[in-house]
């Protein structure tokens, strides 16, 4: 099986940022994300503390992945594999801990993704979507894998890092409108 080259370019630069913004989220407030596993219960309370400690250099190790495999897309397949080997992994772990939840019909606790500076907590709620969006990011770094149909131009960076940088908007701004429907049935 053969991918444009275009797909894998988006997928690794996408993943790339929104994987470095996340553990950035978890390394800025550590005991919030730790506190937001906890309350998960996926894992037994004594180990929570090095779970949550790991979490974030694995999501900066598979986001400097995703990033090399972006920048040496046509030079290494082995660094292609690994890449998306990480990321895949990563991804269906957290689509995996969401699932687990929301099956067990917990839809209010934090789900750890990425955290809010303001005075209201307006973290995510878990829900099917952020299902569907692991899954979503998990399948298209599995596009790494394959050999590209044809060689890489300059215009398929070009035109992978607008879609990556579309992508990003389109996230950024579902969560700010969630946030702002949160901040609006909050009490005042």
């Amino acid at each position: 099986m053969s991918v444009d080259p275009v797909l894998p370019l988006t997928a690794s630069a996408f993943s790339a940022g929104l994987l470095c913004l996340s553990a950035l989220a978890k390394r800025r407030a550590p005991l919030r994300f730790r506190a937001a596993l906890q309350a998960q219960a996926i894992f037994p309370a004594r180990n929570v503390a090095f779970i949550a400690r790991l979490i974030a250099p694995l999501e900066l190790a598979a986001a400097t992945l995703a990033a090399a495999a972006f920048l040496s897309y046509q030079l290494t397949r082995e660094l292609r594999i690994i890449a998306a080997t990480v990321g895949v992994a990563l991804y269906l772990g957290f689509a995996l801990a969401l699932m687990l939840n929301l099956l067990r019909g917990r839809r209010d606790i934090d789900c750890g993704c990425f955290f809010s500076a303001t005075a209201v907590d307006l973290s995510p709620r878990l829900s099917y979507w952020q299902v569907v969006r692991n899954l979503a990011l998990a399948v298209s770094l599995a596009s790494l894998i394959p050999a590209p149909t044809r060689a890489v131009q300059p215009l398929d960076y070009a035109t992978a890092l607008g879609f990556a940088t579309l992508a990003g908007l389109i996230l950024t701004t579902r969560a700010q409108l969630n946030q702002n429907a949160r901040r609006a049935e909050a009490p005042r």
